[in-house]
Protein backbone atom coordinates (compact mmCIF):
# COMPACT_ATOMS: atom_id res chain seq x y z
CA UNK A 1 0.00 0.00 0.00
CA UNK A 2 0.96 3.63 -1.06
CA UNK A 3 1.83 6.22 1.85
CA UNK A 4 1.34 9.70 0.94
CA UNK A 5 2.70 12.37 2.90
CA UNK A 6 2.23 16.39 2.12
CA UNK A 7 4.30 18.87 3.29
CA UNK A 8 3.36 22.43 4.00
CA UNK A 9 5.50 25.37 4.33
CA UNK A 10 5.01 29.15 5.22
CA UNK A 11 5.58 31.92 6.68
CA UNK A 12 4.80 35.24 7.43
CA UNK A 13 4.05 36.83 11.19
CA UNK A 14 7.89 37.01 12.16
CA UNK A 15 8.87 38.10 8.64
CA UNK A 16 6.61 41.05 8.95
CA UNK A 17 7.99 42.01 12.38
CA UNK A 18 11.45 41.83 11.26
CA UNK A 19 11.20 45.09 10.11
CA UNK A 20 12.19 47.11 6.52
CA UNK A 21 16.05 47.21 7.33
CA UNK A 22 15.57 42.89 6.96
CA UNK A 23 13.55 42.49 4.37
CA UNK A 24 12.96 45.65 2.56
CA UNK A 25 10.03 47.37 1.47
CA UNK A 26 8.94 44.66 -1.23
CA UNK A 27 10.04 41.90 0.66
CA UNK A 28 12.21 40.93 -2.39
CA UNK A 29 14.77 38.82 -0.45
CA UNK A 30 11.89 36.75 1.23
CA UNK A 31 10.95 36.34 -2.43
CA UNK A 32 14.17 34.93 -3.55
CA UNK A 33 14.02 32.48 -0.03
CA UNK A 34 10.59 31.27 -0.70
CA UNK A 35 11.90 30.40 -4.42
CA UNK A 36 15.24 28.29 -2.40
CA UNK A 37 13.44 26.58 -0.32
CA UNK A 38 11.16 25.29 -2.53
CA UNK A 39 13.44 24.38 -4.92
CA UNK A 40 16.17 22.61 -2.30
CA UNK A 41 13.17 21.14 -0.80
CA UNK A 42 12.08 18.79 -3.79
CA UNK A 43 15.51 18.61 -4.95
CA UNK A 44 15.97 16.62 -1.37
CA UNK A 45 12.69 14.47 -2.07
CA UNK A 46 14.11 13.89 -5.27
CA UNK A 47 17.23 12.49 -4.31
CA UNK A 48 16.36 11.31 -1.01
CA UNK A 49 13.07 9.82 -1.06
CA UNK A 50 13.42 6.13 -2.98
CA UNK A 51 10.58 4.60 -1.54
CA UNK A 52 8.32 3.53 -4.22
CA UNK A 53 5.46 3.04 -1.61
CA UNK A 54 6.21 6.65 -0.36
CA UNK A 55 4.97 9.58 -2.62
CA UNK A 56 5.49 12.81 -0.92
CA UNK A 57 4.53 16.33 -2.26
CA UNK A 58 5.19 19.88 -1.08
CA UNK A 59 2.26 22.72 -0.57
CA UNK A 60 2.76 26.78 0.61
CA UNK A 61 0.41 27.67 3.32
CA UNK A 62 -0.05 32.00 2.38
CA UNK A 63 0.53 34.65 4.82
CA UNK A 64 -1.83 35.90 7.15
CA UNK A 65 -3.47 39.13 7.99
CA UNK A 66 -2.23 40.71 10.74
CA UNK A 67 -4.87 43.08 13.17
CA UNK A 68 -2.91 45.69 14.92
CA UNK A 69 -6.21 47.00 16.49
CA UNK A 70 -6.41 43.99 18.53
CA UNK A 71 -2.94 44.91 20.82
CA UNK A 72 -4.54 47.07 23.45
CA UNK A 73 -2.65 49.37 26.03
CA UNK A 74 -2.44 47.06 29.12
CA UNK A 75 -0.20 44.63 30.41
CA UNK A 76 -0.21 41.12 30.02
CA UNK A 77 0.85 37.45 31.22
CA UNK A 78 2.30 36.72 28.19
CA UNK A 79 3.59 40.25 26.31
CA UNK A 80 4.46 42.05 28.88
CA UNK A 81 3.98 46.02 29.21
CA UNK A 82 2.39 47.96 26.84
CA UNK A 83 5.57 49.50 25.82
CA UNK A 84 7.00 46.46 24.94
CA UNK A 85 3.81 45.21 22.75
CA UNK A 86 4.10 48.43 20.94
CA UNK A 87 7.55 48.03 20.06
CA UNK A 88 7.05 44.52 19.03
CA UNK A 89 4.10 45.62 16.54
CA UNK A 90 6.22 48.80 15.12
CA UNK A 91 6.19 47.02 11.56
CA UNK A 92 2.48 45.02 12.02
CA UNK A 93 0.17 46.27 9.22
CA UNK A 94 -2.84 45.19 7.07
CA UNK A 95 -0.57 46.43 4.09
CA UNK A 96 2.92 45.12 4.86
CA UNK A 97 0.71 41.63 5.63
CA UNK A 98 -0.81 42.28 1.91
CA UNK A 99 2.71 42.85 0.70
CA UNK A 100 4.42 40.06 1.72
CA UNK A 101 0.99 37.84 0.79
CA UNK A 102 1.42 38.99 -2.85
CA UNK A 103 5.15 38.24 -2.91
CA UNK A 104 4.88 35.09 -1.53
CA UNK A 105 2.51 34.25 -3.79
CA UNK A 106 4.46 35.34 -6.78
CA UNK A 107 6.96 33.54 -5.71
CA UNK A 108 5.21 30.25 -5.37
CA UNK A 109 2.85 30.61 -8.24
CA UNK A 110 5.58 30.35 -10.72
CA UNK A 111 5.56 26.93 -10.06
CA UNK A 112 2.82 24.64 -11.73
CA UNK A 113 -0.01 24.33 -8.69
CA UNK A 114 0.33 20.60 -9.30
CA UNK A 115 4.01 21.55 -8.66
CA UNK A 116 3.41 23.58 -5.04
CA UNK A 117 -0.34 24.33 -4.83
CA UNK A 118 -0.98 27.55 -2.91
CA UNK A 119 -3.36 27.55 0.16
CA UNK A 120 -4.59 30.74 -0.24
CA UNK A 121 -6.04 31.39 3.11
CA UNK A 122 -5.36 35.62 3.41
CA UNK A 123 -8.66 36.70 2.76
CA UNK A 124 -10.34 34.31 5.84
CA UNK A 125 -7.59 35.56 8.32
CA UNK A 126 -8.11 38.89 7.05
CA UNK A 127 -12.12 38.58 8.61
CA UNK A 128 -10.94 36.79 11.31
CA UNK A 129 -9.78 39.41 13.66
CA UNK A 130 -12.11 37.90 16.33
CA UNK A 131 -10.24 34.86 16.36
CA UNK A 132 -6.74 36.26 17.57
CA UNK A 133 -5.67 35.41 21.01
CA UNK A 134 -6.30 38.22 23.08
CA UNK A 135 -4.18 41.07 22.72
CA UNK A 136 -2.50 39.39 20.36
CA UNK A 137 -2.96 40.42 16.49
CA UNK A 138 -0.77 38.18 14.88
CA UNK A 139 -1.41 34.49 16.29
CA UNK A 140 -4.59 32.59 15.91
CA UNK A 141 -6.26 30.47 17.83
CA UNK A 142 -6.07 26.80 17.00
CA UNK A 143 -10.09 26.30 16.37
CA UNK A 144 -9.73 28.59 13.22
Amino acid sequence: TSKRLLLVFGTSAWDLLAGDEMQGRNFADHKLACRQLMDEVHQYIQNNITQPWLDVKVAWRSGLAVHPHIVIDRSTMYFGPPAKAKARIKYMSLERSRVLYNAQKEAIMEYDNATVPFLDIFDATLLSADWHFPTDGRHYRPEL
